[in-house]
């Protein structure tokens, strides 16, 4: 049954992915933690899949990257991901699947109500914050999107220049989170079991995704993916 669910759960995450550009860590750390045998092991198969994903998408878009950009960035992530992971050892599941509830509700209600009204000057201190909040992020729940999304919106040229930014930039950190991961014990032979049926269910559901995008509208698909968002963060915030 945990094989069947988490295809499902892949599969639904690479739909969402595919059609609105990001999104399928968010979607699957509301899910996975409700089944897998440990918090850990749901995060460390999350950062796994999307890392595969995202990789695809840096090395096609790495021309129009700002390196410059991304140093600062990069060197905060480091630094804040690495005590994040430390402390996840003393951290209880129970906690952090909360913290985890209360992230994705505060994260539904913000793209749905302010994420075309919110932008932050482009300066290497804002670069420097929103990395380090991505870095806490990314360790605790392999969520660092959300305010790189910000800073580099704010910070890069054009649409070309932000997708760059944002795919080298996730590579990166994916590489050297999933290193600190690999030192710590966390990738361990059931990780990889469930990552290889994970990334199968990924890829159908990229292709699925692919005709989708097509037809349907990708605000509505957008409001719909953020609302049951604030719904599966409510459930594990409540039950833990």
């Amino acid at each position: 049954m945990e094989i069947f669910l988490l295809i499902l759960v892949c599969l639904a995450g690479g739909v969402i992915q595919t059609t609105t550009g990001f999104g399928f860590s968010i979607f699957a750390m509301a899910l996975l933690p409700l089944f897998l045998p440990n918090y850990l092991t749901a995060v460390t198969v999350t950062c796994i899949i999307s890392f595969l994903g995202t990789v695809t998408l840096a090395v096609k878009y790495r021309k129009f990257a700002s390196f410059r950009m991304l140093a600062i960035p990069l060197v905060s992530y480091f630094v804040f991901n690495t005590i994040a992971v430390q402390m996840m050892s003393a951290v209880s599941d129970t906690f952090l699947k909360r913290l985890l509830g209360g992230l994705l509700v505060v994260l539904s209600v913000y793209f749905i109500f302010f994420s075309d009204r919110i932008h932050i000057r482009a300066t290497p201190v804002s670069g420097a914050v929103a990395s380090a909040v991505g870095g806490v992020g990314g360790a605790l729940f392999n969520i660092a999107g959300p305010p790189m999304v910000i800073y580099f919106l704010s910070a890069s040229k054009d649409n070309l220049e932000y997708q760059a930014n944002m795919q080298v930039y996730f590579t990166v950190t994916a590489v050297y989170t999933m290193f600190l991961r690999i030192i710590t014990g966390a990738v361990t032979r059931q990780v990889l079991v469930f990552t290889g049926f994970g990334t199968a269910g990924m890829l159908v559901g990229v292709g699925v995704g692919l005709v989708i995008f097509k037809h349907l509208s990708q605000k509505s698909l957008r409001q719909l993916v953020y609302g049951f968002m604030a719904a599966m963060g409510a459930f594990i915030l409540i039950v833990g």
